[in-house]
Protein backbone atom coordinates (compact mmCIF):
# COMPACT_ATOMS: atom_id res chain seq x y z
CA UNK A 1 0.00 0.00 0.00
CA UNK A 2 1.16 3.37 -1.05
CA UNK A 3 1.15 6.86 0.80
CA UNK A 4 -0.43 9.57 -0.87
CA UNK A 5 -0.38 12.88 0.27
CA UNK A 6 -3.67 15.08 -0.37
CA UNK A 7 -3.28 19.44 -0.05
CA UNK A 8 -6.58 20.26 -0.58
CA UNK A 9 -9.08 22.96 1.05
CA UNK A 10 -12.57 21.35 -0.13
CA UNK A 11 -13.54 18.97 1.43
CA UNK A 12 -15.87 17.58 -1.76
CA UNK A 13 -12.73 17.57 -3.63
CA UNK A 14 -10.99 14.82 -1.30
CA UNK A 15 -13.76 12.75 -0.86
CA UNK A 16 -13.74 12.55 -4.69
CA UNK A 17 -10.06 11.66 -4.38
CA UNK A 18 -10.58 9.33 -1.82
CA UNK A 19 -13.63 7.37 -3.85
CA UNK A 20 -11.02 7.07 -6.98
CA UNK A 21 -7.92 5.63 -4.71
CA UNK A 22 -10.80 3.46 -3.03
CA UNK A 23 -9.07 2.05 -0.10
CA UNK A 24 -5.99 0.96 -1.96
CA UNK A 25 -3.43 3.23 -0.84
CA UNK A 26 -3.00 5.04 2.63
CA UNK A 27 -4.67 9.67 2.62
CA UNK A 28 -2.86 11.75 4.47
CA UNK A 29 -4.75 14.93 4.38
CA UNK A 30 -4.11 18.88 4.99
CA UNK A 31 -5.83 22.20 3.68
CA UNK A 32 -3.07 24.23 4.21
CA UNK A 33 0.64 24.73 3.31
CA UNK A 34 1.60 25.68 6.40
CA UNK A 35 -0.01 21.96 7.66
CA UNK A 36 1.82 20.58 4.65
CA UNK A 37 5.03 21.96 5.42
CA UNK A 38 4.72 20.28 9.43
CA UNK A 39 3.53 17.02 7.94
CA UNK A 40 5.35 16.45 4.26
CA UNK A 41 8.38 14.02 4.25
CA UNK A 42 10.52 11.50 2.40
CA UNK A 43 8.17 8.50 3.23
CA UNK A 44 5.50 9.64 1.03
CA UNK A 45 4.96 7.98 -2.34
CA UNK A 46 3.02 10.62 -4.14
CA UNK A 47 2.07 14.77 -3.51
CA UNK A 48 -1.75 15.74 -4.78
CA UNK A 49 -1.93 19.44 -4.61
CA UNK A 50 -4.02 21.66 -5.47
CA UNK A 51 -3.36 25.15 -6.79
CA UNK A 52 -5.66 28.00 -5.01
CA UNK A 53 -5.73 27.12 -1.05
CA UNK A 54 -6.16 29.74 1.94
CA UNK A 55 -2.79 30.68 2.59
CA UNK A 56 -0.35 30.68 -1.01
CA UNK A 57 -0.93 28.51 -3.55
CA UNK A 58 0.26 24.61 -4.32
CA UNK A 59 3.00 26.32 -6.63
CA UNK A 60 5.02 27.72 -3.53
CA UNK A 61 4.57 24.28 -2.35
CA UNK A 62 5.99 22.17 -4.96
CA UNK A 63 9.23 24.38 -4.91
CA UNK A 64 9.44 23.35 -1.31
CA UNK A 65 8.90 20.16 -1.55
CA UNK A 66 11.93 20.22 -4.60
CA UNK A 67 14.13 22.25 -2.66
CA UNK A 68 14.08 19.35 0.30
CA UNK A 69 16.78 16.91 -0.57
CA UNK A 70 14.95 14.29 1.10
CA UNK A 71 11.52 14.32 -1.06
CA UNK A 72 12.59 16.29 -3.98
CA UNK A 73 12.40 12.92 -6.27
CA UNK A 74 8.69 12.58 -4.85
CA UNK A 75 6.43 12.84 -8.05
CA UNK A 76 3.59 15.55 -7.83
CA UNK A 77 0.28 15.73 -9.12
CA UNK A 78 -1.24 18.89 -9.47
CA UNK A 79 -5.63 18.79 -8.89
CA UNK A 80 -6.75 22.00 -9.68
CA UNK A 81 -9.82 24.27 -11.33
CA UNK A 82 -7.01 26.66 -12.59
CA UNK A 83 -7.40 24.76 -16.67
CA UNK A 84 -5.35 27.99 -18.28
CA UNK A 85 -2.60 26.66 -20.46
CA UNK A 86 -0.14 29.32 -19.05
CA UNK A 87 -1.56 27.71 -15.26
CA UNK A 88 -0.70 24.07 -16.64
CA UNK A 89 2.76 25.09 -17.90
CA UNK A 90 3.80 26.85 -14.53
CA UNK A 91 3.06 23.70 -12.86
CA UNK A 92 5.36 21.32 -15.34
CA UNK A 93 8.10 23.88 -15.41
CA UNK A 94 8.02 24.20 -11.59
CA UNK A 95 8.67 20.32 -11.07
CA UNK A 96 5.26 18.81 -11.39
CA UNK A 97 4.77 15.29 -12.89
CA UNK A 98 0.98 15.87 -13.96
CA UNK A 99 -1.93 18.36 -13.99
CA UNK A 100 -5.11 17.43 -13.61
CA UNK A 101 -8.28 19.94 -14.14
CA UNK A 102 -11.44 20.33 -12.03
CA UNK A 103 -14.09 18.59 -12.65
CA UNK A 104 -12.08 15.65 -13.04
CA UNK A 105 -13.42 11.96 -13.97
CA UNK A 106 -13.00 9.97 -10.84
CA UNK A 107 -11.73 6.76 -13.05
CA UNK A 108 -9.21 9.04 -14.90
CA UNK A 109 -8.05 10.09 -11.66
CA UNK A 110 -7.50 6.47 -10.42
CA UNK A 111 -5.74 5.95 -13.81
CA UNK A 112 -3.16 8.62 -13.16
CA UNK A 113 -2.67 7.98 -9.84
CA UNK A 114 -1.98 4.46 -10.22
CA UNK A 115 0.57 5.29 -13.41
CA UNK A 116 2.66 7.75 -11.29
CA UNK A 117 2.86 5.47 -8.40
CA UNK A 118 3.96 2.24 -10.80
CA UNK A 119 6.86 4.51 -11.87
CA UNK A 120 7.71 5.34 -8.25
CA UNK A 121 7.98 2.11 -7.42
CA UNK A 122 10.00 0.62 -10.45
CA UNK A 123 12.96 -1.08 -9.39
CA UNK A 124 15.08 0.31 -11.67
CA UNK A 125 18.98 2.13 -10.63
CA UNK A 126 18.09 5.48 -9.45
CA UNK A 127 21.79 7.08 -11.04
CA UNK A 128 22.08 7.48 -14.83
CA UNK A 129 25.24 8.37 -16.02
CA UNK A 130 27.67 9.08 -19.18
CA UNK A 131 31.39 9.60 -19.62
CA UNK A 132 32.06 12.75 -16.92
CA UNK A 133 28.07 13.19 -15.92
CA UNK A 134 26.16 11.46 -13.06
CA UNK A 135 22.41 12.38 -12.68
CA UNK A 136 20.73 11.24 -9.85
CA UNK A 137 16.97 10.66 -9.49
CA UNK A 138 16.25 10.59 -5.82
CA UNK A 139 18.48 13.59 -4.67
CA UNK A 140 17.27 15.74 -8.24
CA UNK A 141 21.00 16.53 -8.76
CA UNK A 142 23.54 16.35 -11.50
CA UNK A 143 27.62 16.21 -11.00
CA UNK A 144 30.09 16.38 -14.08
CA UNK A 145 33.56 15.43 -14.12
CA UNK A 146 36.45 18.07 -14.96
CA UNK A 147 38.65 16.49 -17.53
CA UNK A 148 41.89 18.59 -16.17
CA UNK A 149 41.95 17.23 -12.43
CA UNK A 150 39.10 14.81 -12.42
CA UNK A 151 37.44 16.61 -9.90
CA UNK A 152 33.17 16.36 -9.67
CA UNK A 153 31.31 19.59 -9.27
CA UNK A 154 27.39 20.20 -9.11
CA UNK A 155 25.37 21.61 -11.52
CA UNK A 156 22.34 23.88 -11.08
CA UNK A 157 19.55 22.87 -13.25
CA UNK A 158 15.99 23.97 -13.67
CA UNK A 159 13.30 21.32 -13.38
CA UNK A 160 12.94 21.33 -16.71
CA UNK A 161 17.03 21.25 -17.74
CA UNK A 162 17.06 18.44 -15.33
CA UNK A 163 13.69 16.29 -17.33
CA UNK A 164 15.68 17.45 -20.55
CA UNK A 165 19.09 15.79 -19.36
CA UNK A 166 17.66 12.85 -17.69
CA UNK A 167 15.54 11.99 -21.11
CA UNK A 168 18.60 12.24 -23.16
CA UNK A 169 20.18 9.68 -20.75
CA UNK A 170 17.55 7.08 -20.88
CA UNK A 171 17.51 7.64 -24.94
CA UNK A 172 20.82 7.55 -25.49
CA UNK A 173 22.05 8.27 -29.73
CA UNK A 174 18.44 8.40 -30.27
CA UNK A 175 17.58 11.48 -32.34
CA UNK A 176 14.56 13.00 -30.66
CA UNK A 177 12.26 15.29 -32.47
CA UNK A 178 11.18 18.38 -31.16
CA UNK A 179 7.43 17.44 -30.91
CA UNK A 180 8.71 14.28 -29.12
CA UNK A 181 10.57 16.19 -26.45
CA UNK A 182 7.83 18.53 -25.79
CA UNK A 183 5.57 15.65 -25.63
CA UNK A 184 7.79 14.15 -23.21
CA UNK A 185 8.70 17.09 -20.73
CA UNK A 186 5.50 19.21 -20.45
CA UNK A 187 3.06 16.50 -21.68
CA UNK A 188 0.41 16.11 -24.19
CA UNK A 189 -1.84 18.90 -24.93
CA UNK A 190 0.15 21.76 -23.33
CA UNK A 191 0.36 24.50 -25.77
CA UNK A 192 4.50 25.51 -25.82
CA UNK A 193 6.05 26.31 -28.77
CA UNK A 194 8.84 23.57 -30.14
CA UNK A 195 11.91 26.69 -30.11
CA UNK A 196 10.91 26.40 -26.50
CA UNK A 197 13.08 23.62 -26.81
CA UNK A 198 15.99 24.85 -28.07
CA UNK A 199 16.24 27.78 -25.13
CA UNK A 200 16.03 25.23 -22.37
CA UNK A 201 18.91 23.08 -24.36
CA UNK A 202 21.07 25.66 -25.08
CA UNK A 203 20.90 27.15 -21.28
CA UNK A 204 21.19 23.23 -20.62
CA UNK A 205 24.54 23.19 -22.99
CA UNK A 206 26.16 26.45 -21.80
CA UNK A 207 25.79 24.83 -17.97
CA UNK A 208 27.63 21.34 -18.91
CA UNK A 209 30.48 23.57 -19.90
CA UNK A 210 33.12 20.76 -22.05
CA UNK A 211 30.02 18.23 -21.61
CA UNK A 212 28.13 20.38 -24.19
CA UNK A 213 29.34 18.54 -27.15
CA UNK A 214 26.84 15.46 -26.11
CA UNK A 215 24.20 17.45 -27.32
CA UNK A 216 23.94 17.42 -30.65
CA UNK A 217 21.61 18.95 -33.09
CA UNK A 218 20.04 16.89 -35.59
CA UNK A 219 19.61 18.42 -38.76
CA UNK A 220 16.03 18.57 -39.56
CA UNK A 221 14.64 17.23 -36.70
CA UNK A 222 16.07 18.04 -32.97
CA UNK A 223 18.74 16.61 -31.22
CA UNK A 224 20.30 13.54 -29.54
CA UNK A 225 22.52 12.88 -26.66
CA UNK A 226 25.75 10.78 -27.98
CA UNK A 227 29.38 11.08 -26.25
CA UNK A 228 30.59 9.64 -29.51
CA UNK A 229 32.86 12.13 -31.77
CA UNK A 230 30.72 13.04 -34.55
CA UNK A 231 30.33 16.29 -36.42
CA UNK A 232 26.77 18.40 -34.74
CA UNK A 233 23.81 19.66 -36.80
CA UNK A 234 24.61 16.76 -39.73
CA UNK A 235 23.13 14.00 -38.24
CA UNK A 236 20.65 12.46 -41.00
CA UNK A 237 16.99 12.50 -40.52
CA UNK A 238 16.14 8.54 -39.35
CA UNK A 239 12.83 9.44 -37.87
CA UNK A 240 9.97 8.27 -39.65
CA UNK A 241 6.82 10.83 -40.15
CA UNK A 242 4.73 7.93 -38.98
CA UNK A 243 5.75 8.41 -35.80
CA UNK A 244 5.81 12.05 -35.14
CA UNK A 245 4.02 13.24 -32.67
CA UNK A 246 1.01 15.94 -33.05
CA UNK A 247 1.26 18.97 -30.90
CA UNK A 248 -1.83 21.73 -30.87
CA UNK A 249 0.64 24.37 -32.02
CA UNK A 250 -2.47 26.73 -32.67
CA UNK A 251 -2.87 28.77 -29.21
CA UNK A 252 -6.37 29.27 -29.77
CA UNK A 253 -7.00 25.32 -30.21
CA UNK A 254 -4.80 24.54 -27.55
CA UNK A 255 -6.55 26.43 -24.91
CA UNK A 256 -10.14 24.51 -26.41
CA UNK A 257 -9.21 21.32 -26.34
CA UNK A 258 -7.13 21.06 -22.85
CA UNK A 259 -10.30 22.56 -21.59
CA UNK A 260 -12.36 19.90 -23.25
CA UNK A 261 -10.16 17.32 -22.15
CA UNK A 262 -10.17 18.50 -18.55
Amino acid sequence: MSRIFVLEDQEESYFLIKRAVDNQHSLTWVKTIAEAMQTFNKDFDLALIDIELPDGDGFQFCDWIRAQKATSSIPIMFISAKGAVESRITGFSIGGDDYITKPFNIVELKARIEAKLRWKNRDIDHVLGAEGISLDLRAQHVQIQNQLDSKWSTLDLTPIEFKILNLFLNEPNKALSRDEILNKIWGDGVYVYPRSVDTHVSKLRSKLGEKSGYIKSVHGVGYKFSTENEPDDAIEDHIPSSKMTVLYHDKDLAKSVTASSG
